[in-house]
Formats: C-alpha cells, structure tokens, sequence
C-alpha cells in the first residue's frame, strides 16, 4: 500500500493526464454517437425535392419555378395522403411519368424546348431554411427534376412531410408535422424555436459529425 501511494504521488500528474484525456475520449464517443443517430434519423425521416433550371438567366429562373408550381400542385393530393416515408417513395416512384410529362407540358406552353429528367435518389445537401426548419447538411433521398442542363441555381423544400406543398403552390406549413416523423431529438435539431434561433448546441454537433463524414 505504500507503495502504491508513493507511485501516486510521483506520478500524479500523469495519472491526472490520463482521466482527462479517458474523459475526453468517452465524450468525443459519446457526441459522436449522439451526432450520427441523430442525423441519420433526420435523413432517413424526410424526403428532399429539388428542381434544377437550365441556366441562371431570368426567364430561365422563372420557368423553374412555375415548374415547381406546377410539380407540388399535381403531387398535393397523393402526398397528403401518405402516412409514412415508405409509402410516400412509392407514391413519388409511381408518379415519376407524371411528373415529367407536366414538367414538359409547363415547358413546351412557355416556348422552349428542354428536355427534363426526373430522378428519386439520393443526393447531398448543404444547410437549408423552410420557414421555421432548418435541415442540416447531408445526404437524403431526394426527387430530383432537372430542366435542360440544370446548371442554373435551383430550388430545395421537403416533399415528405409535406412542409411546403399546398392546393396553390409554395406555402411553408406547420412544422408540427414533423412530430409524427422525427424522433424528439431530431425535431430539435430540426425545428427553430419561436425567435427562430437555432437550437445551436445540438445543431452544430449534428452539422459536425456531418462535416467529418463527408
């Protein structure tokens, strides 16, 4: 025993050294966990919908957009009605046709001749604001329609939950919907509170962990 605290006391500091940086390891694991579950949970939870234009020329611009009017108003109805990310991909895979025969009929009735590809897949994203949301940087399953070359700059919302689709156009909804499809922490990560601040703590731990995976 004596020796034991005579090796105590020569060495304290290395032992003091040691449970610091044991503490330091288990919190890096610890947020590291948190951090992944977490953005994981978000991706896997939503679907992304992007729209492309050709170029960043004016008319090009606002041909996007009344593409993207025309998209969110044919796919109202049926995206009301899905209960969950799985039946919203089919409904979105079933209507891909659809979607690009009215995305061509918006184009041919405006003049132009663009040929369009629609996709649902996966697709990075930086940080982007929907109202009162904010979605951090990732990768997440994504209906993707591109006009042309789909060079010029685009559009983001979320398709599932349906935070930006009315009977009418863009109309960023209640982000109480996300309650029925995110986990408590990921609804905190995700939702601004009500001075629209980000839950900054566990927004930059998710945005971390998603810097470093990348």
């Amino acid at each position: 025993m004596k020796k034991f605290i005579e090796y105590i006391k020569r060495d304290r500091k290395i032992i003091a050294l040691s449970l610091i940086c044991g503490i330091i390891i288990s919190a890096g694991i610890s947020t590291k966990s948190y951090a992944e579950r977490v953005s994981r949970e978000i991706s896997d939870s939503v679907i992304r919908f992007h729209v492309l234009a050709d170029s960043d020329e004016e008319y090009d611009q606002q041909l996007k957009l009344k593409v993207r009017d025309s998209i969110l108003e044919l796919l109202y109805d049926g995206m009301e009605n899905c209960k969950s990310r799985d039946e919203a991909e089919k409904y979105l895979a079933s209507h891909s046709e659809d979607i690009k025969n009215t995305t061509e009929k918006v184009i041919a009735a405006e003049g132009y001749d663009y040929g369009v590809t629609v996709s649902l897949s996966e697709e990075n994203y930086p940080v982007r604001y929907y109202g009162d949301t904010v979605f951090p940087a990732g990768e997440y399953l994504s209906l993707r329609v591109i006009i042309g070359s789909g060079e010029g700059h685009n559009w983001w919302c979320v398709m599932y939950p349906p935070l930006c689709l009315n009977g009418e156009g863009v109309e960023y909804k209640d982000s109480k919907m996300l309650k029925e499809v995110l986990s408590e922490d990921g609804y905190e990560v995700v939702v601004l509170s009500a001075d629209n601040a980000v839950p900054e703590m566990k927004f930059k731990i998710v945005e971390w962990w998603t810097s470093l995976s990348e």
